[in-house]
């Protein structure tokens, strides 16, 4: 019966980027981060299993922030063709546009780069701080178990 099962999963958009990482399969790998990540969000807010959850999607945001220093965007975000229309003064683009695609967008993707880096790296500290603290005292952790796990 399951088959057939990866090749109607291989479609999903994810998984050649999961494989890229080096996590095979990707059609397992794909579906599994993204339940992770709406799933463990939603118990992390309600606070129920807040732990276990929250040092699983640390551990995702921790390769998230490997991924955006080791896989850095790059310093051309226009081409030559993107330069020249920039350079013609198009009434596309305002005197700050113009400003700040003068250097071809370098400076612009450095704050693009570090943001993405600052981001994954904060919400992991956020995710491992629960992971490490539990829910508190108004989780559903502590009201239905009666412990926080």
């Amino acid at each position: 019966m399951l088959e057939g099962w990866p090749k109607i999963m291989a479609p999903l958009a994810q998984t050649g980027f999961v494989e890229s990482l080096g996590f095979y399969p990707g059609w397992l790998w794909s579906p599994l981060l993204a339940v992770l990540q709406v799933c463990g969000g939603f118990f992390i807010a309600v606070g129920l299993f807040t732990r276990p959850f929250a040092l699983a999607n640390g551990i995702m945001l921790l390769i998230t922030y490997w991924f955006h220093y080791t896989h850095p965007y790059g310093y051309a975000f226009l081409t030559e063709a993107g330069m020249a229309a920039v350079a013609s003064g198009s009434d596309l683009f305002t005197p700050e546009g113009v400003a700040r695609l003068a250097d071809g967008g370098t400076q612009f993707l450095e704050q693009v780069q570090t943001k993405a880096e600052l981001a994954s790296l904060f919400r992991a500290g956020g995710a491992l701080l629960f992971a490490a603290f539990g829910g508190g005292y108004l989780s559903a952790d502590r009201s239905l178990i009666k412990r926080q796990f």
